[in-house]
């Protein structure tokens, strides 16, 4: 798997530890910048909400917590529509339903 760096801040690096010629119009200054760049995005992390099916004809019943549409009938580990990756655990309930920071 690749990882990725800013471009600005490989400049700044090669900056702090001077003498590596990263000022414009240098060798090293052109090269980073005539280096393609990478299409990336951030990655957005969330897990599957379960809604109690209220009938045998819903087919659906979860529902991703990134971006509240429903995901299907089985859990994935991707969602379908945003794309979030499915990895976080959904928060703790209390007796009465609602959140715990526990």
């Amino acid at each position: 798997m690749s990882e990725y760096i800013a471009r600005e801040r490989a400049l700044e690096i090669l900056n702090d530890i001077g003498g590596c010629g990263a000022e414009p119009g240098s060798y090293t200054y052109e090269a980073i910048q005539d280096e393609p760049a990478a299409d990336v995005a951030p990655v957005v992390h969330a897990y599957w909400i379960y809604q109690k099916p209220y009938d045998e004809y819903t087919w659906r019943p979860y529902i991703c917590s990134s971006c509240k549409t429903h995901g299907g009938k089985h859990r994935t580990n991707y969602c379908q529509s945003c794309g979030a990756k499915m990895d976080l655990c959904p928060p703790k309930r209390d007796k009465d339903g609602g959140d715990t920071d526990a």
